[in-house]
């Protein structure tokens, strides 16, 4: 598969778009109220939240 200028000036242009939408969530230095919650505590309690699978992924992790 080969790609040409305009795929790679639309990729481009896409993940400059993505990188600049996630940056102040990359960069925040703050926890929201859950995870410290977890942090402090920590259980898991994301069954609470309709989330079953992530309890079991982070139970064996």
């Amino acid at each position: 598969m080969t790609f040409n200028n305009n795929d790679k000036m639309f990729v481009s242009i896409l993940l400059g778009l993505v990188l600049i939408y996630t940056f102040p969530l990359l960069t925040q230095q703050s926890y929201y109220i859950d995870d410290l919650g977890r942090s402090l505590y920590g259980g898991l309690g994301w069954s609470g939240n309709g989330r079953p699978l992530a309890d079991v992924i982070f139970y064996v992790i």
